[in-house]
Parts: C-alpha cells; structure tokens; sequence
C-alpha cells in the first residue's frame, strides 16, 4: 500500500533497496511524507515443475497451505540466506515458508515480486513471521520504510534460537478489500542474517564495547555514497537493552549535501517485532549541545510512520550528532527492545523561500509572495505538484505561496514542521484566494499528534479541498510559537492538484 501524497523531494536514488539479497533491483521513489493468524490458507500448487529463483521457463509455488506444512526455505546461488518461490494464484491465496535463525542475529526477511510494482496489476505482497508453531505473531510489515515499492521487507533482531513460520499474503486479502490472486503473481520470499562487515551503510550499535553512550563516545556511522557521491545513506540496528542506556552516533554529511532524514521503522509484533521502540531522537550539533530537532518515537506507531519521521536541512561537509534514548519513565526493558532507522542525505530540496532563515519581511503577503512555484506533472498527467520549503523566522511569520488551480480540480496539501522535529509550534496553514479571502475549509493547525495533510489517503486530517474557480491560489503559512530547547525553525510542504478521478 502506497502513500497518495508527500511533503518533499529527498530523493535518493537506489539507496533504499533491500541491503544485501543480491536479488532487487528496482529504483526508490521520492519519499513519503505517509490481519493476525497462520492457521490454514487457500494455497495452491501449481503442476508445473520450474522455479523462477533458477531460471526455469515456469513459476512454481513452493509454499505451504499453513504454518504445519510450511517447507524451511533453502539457500540460492548468489544469494544470501534462504530464500523460496511463491505464487498468489487466486484470490484469497496465501503461502506458508520457514526459515532458523540464532539468538543475536540480526536478519532481514524480504519480498521480491521482480517488478516496481506500481502497475495494479502486480502483485503486492504483506509478510508476517510466527513462531514455528504459527501461534505466536512476532513481526509484520506490508511495504518498505520509507515506501520503496509493495515488495514486503522486515528487519528483526532474534531474541530466540529457533525455526519461525513465515506468511504471505496480497494486500488487499489481507487487509479485508476484494482478493486479488493470479498466476502471474510470483515473488520470490528470503530470510538472511544481515551482514555489517561486508556492506558499509550497515551499523550495529556497538555498545557496549565500544560504548557510544555520551556525545564524546558517538559511534561513526559507516555510509553507501550514493548518486553523484553527494548522497550518503546509512542503516542503523540498534539495542536498548538496559533501563539506562543511550545510544550516540555520528554522521558526516558529504559535499552539496543541503537535507537530510532519519526514516523510523514500527515496533510491536505488529511492525518488525521490536517489545519497545526508543523514546526521544534528537539531532544535535556536533558538539552535542544544541539540539537541532527532535522527535519522540512513542507518538507514532505502525503505517503512520511512514508520514513520521526526522527530517531537516543540513550542512554539507559537518558532522552531526544523532541520540536515541529509552522511552521517557520506561522501566525496565522488554524481552526484546531494538529499533531500526535509516539515515540518509540529499543535494537537492523542495523549493526554498527567499526570505531565508533569519530574514523577515520577503514573503510575508500575497504582494511580496514567492511564486508561482514550479509545477512537476505525474506520469498519469492528473496531477500537477509544488513543492516548497522555508523557515518560520520569528514568532508570528507568514509565507504566501502561490500556485495556479482550475475550476473542478482539487487540492490535496501535505505540511510538516514540528512532525518532522523542528521546533516551531503551531504551525498553520491555509488556502486563499488571489483577494486573499480563505477557501472555505481550507485551514489548518500541526500538533504533535496531527499532521496537516488534506487528502483522501492513508492518516489524512481532512479531506482535498474543492476549487470552484479558476485563477491563483496562496498557501499561507504561520505559526505561533518556537520549542524553547529545539532550535529548527524549517518547514516543508507538497501542494498537489489535481483532477479528480470517479
């Protein structure tokens, strides 16, 4: 399941694919801005004889009809781990797979239907991992974090040696829509144990020898250089295994670097099986002193952090310091209690405000507004996108922003600020007219546990709002306040219009 609308343009090219399967190869998009059981399935079991993972000239289901019968997956050539091949053939279809893992281990357990699976017509896939039984759920997850594709992808850190039971279904079977299923439906389904001495963006916490519990002791994040090598993203795996503990890291942002974000993955067995998420993660200069934003993790859970995480403007050539802390007042740890973030830097950003950071005044009313902005189209043509950026520089400023919109589109607008850890508090944003008269409905205020973001998808805070006459249009941006210890004062928005679809 896909987000509709995001908030930004951190592209970062392949850097999200799945670390170290040797077998995806699809390309990232933009970042967003956003069932239980394994007891019997309808599987079935195609006669033909050629599996997909081996070149044959036909697919083959290799899965089990429940968690009882569920073949343990084996290894490939080329690739890491165990993997095995599956088909959703018909509506209502799910398979069962098995894999051992170690105590300690951290593994990756993937999907890969070998498309971008943007075509509705292709499959996408949700996995859930149970004990070997199929009585206990230990992990979930529908797509990537941050969306990449509907491939499936979990990273779990094993707290028991032993067999789990691993489950595929289709999304919408899943999530009680109408059934899909097709013979055309192949994937390929892995379970392996990450390697984080061959693949450099991958990072343990190392605690505790060496110990990265204070900002002197940070641990270096090792990084993929992507892009033109003005891009780095790093993966973190870290534990919070006693009450006390803090983890530090550092990064090193590269050359033409301007954003950056810190993407968080869901907790519970519900999410990829962590007992506790962290509390506060704070980005602080590289002497640990100001804190530059900060978001508690505890505010979000499940598919709302695909639309919740860190994210910030950035120096190239700097270090940074990142500090993730136990869950404020939380006793003592969980059976299991790991959190996974990936970290990554981009050279380019939504278009910025010319007024800047400290400087007031530029942008300030509809006569002095930045704009228009300019236009991206969607490849379907329906929609047209502005994305823009800024900085709230006193309490009490405004930001116009104009857009063009016709007679029977709608307005979709996707705003984040303090949800994405700056410090301003109240941000509020409206739609107005080119007499600067306010859309009716079209209004707007962030808090910690509401986002502004008006569309018809997945944790939308209101609906797109209806333009009735063509001419221009102002966003108008404010706020009412700044974090007394947070010192980000940024903002990004992705204005969407577009022509309705029945």
């Amino acid at each position: 399941m896909k987000s509709t609308y995001f908030l930004g343009l951190l592209a970062v090219g392949t850097a999200f694919a799945s670390v170290g399967n040797g077998c995806k190869s699809e390309t990232e998009e933009t970042p967003g801005t956003g069932g239980s059981g394994a007891t019997t399935s309808s599987s079935t079991t195609s006669s033909t004889t050629s599996s997909t993972s081996t070149g044959g000239s036909a697919p083959i289901d290799e899965g089990g009809v429940a968690c009882a019968d569920a073949p343990l997956m084996e290894p490939v050539s080329g690739l890491l781990g165990t993997w095995a091949d599956g088909i959703i053939g018909v509506p209502g279809d799910t398979d069962f797979f098995k894999f051992e893992a170690t105590a300690g281990q951290w593994i990756a357990v993937v999907t890969d239907t070998g498309g971008d699976n943007e075509d509705a017509n292709e499959l996408d896939t949700v996995i859930t991992v149970f004990d070997e039984a199929g009585a206990v759920q230990v992990a979930q997850a529908d797509d990537a974090y941050p969306y990449i594709s509907t491939d499936s992808e979990i990273y779990y850190h094993v707290a028991t040696t032993g067999t789990y039971c691993i489950r595929v279904d289709e999304y919408s079977n899943w999530s009680g829509g109408t059934a899909l299923g097709d013979p055309t439906y192949t994937y390929q389904v892995g379970a392996y144990e990450l390697d984080f001495a061959q693949f450099e963006q991958l990072n343990k916490d190392s605690d505790p020898t060496p110990t990265n519990d204070t900002a002197g002791t940070a641990q270096t994040l090792t990084a993929a250089v992507v892009g033109q090598g003005t891009q780095v993203y790093a993966q973190i795996h870290g534990l919070l295994d006693t009450q006390s503990d803090v983890d530090w890291y550092k990064l090193t942002t590269p050359a033409a670097a301007i954003a950056g974000q810190v993407y968080f993955t869901p907790d519970s067995a519900d999410g990829y099986g962590s007992t506790s998420g962290p509390g506060n993660v704070t980005l602080l200069d590289a002497a640990g002193t100001t804190v530059l934003a900060r978001l508690d993790y505890q505010v979000e859970s499940g598919v709302a952090l695909q639309n919740y995480n860190l994210s910030f403007p950035l120096t190239e050539n700097t270090d940074y310091l990142l500090r993730v802390e136990r869950p404020a007042g939380a006793g003592a740890p969980g059976a299991n209690d790991f959190y996974v973030f990936k970290a990554v830097t981009a050279d380019q950003d939504n278009e910025q405000e010319t007024e800047g950071a400290a400087v007031d005044g530029v942008n300030d009313t509809l006569a002095t507004t930045d704009g228009p902005v300019a236009g991206q189209v969607s490849t379907d043509g329906l929609t047209t996108s502005y994305f823009v950026g800024g900085h709230m520089a006193n309490v009490g400023d405004v930001d116009y922003w104009e857009f063009p919109a016709n007679a029977g589109e709608e307005v979709a607008l996707a705003c984040g600020s303090l949800r994405s850890g700056s410090g301003v508090q109240g941000f509020h944003a409206e739609i107005r007219t080119a007499a600067d008269v306010l859309v009716p409905n079209a209004t707007g205020t962030e808090d910690a546990n509401t986002d502004i973001l008006w569309s018809t998808g997945t944790g939308a805070s209101a609906p797109p709002i209806a333009i009735t006459t063509a001419g221009n249009y102002y966003v108008v941006l404010s706020n009412s306040g700044q974090d007394a210890t947070v010192t980000g004062t940024y903002y990004r928005c992705g204005i969407h219009v577009s022509t309705p679809t029945p």
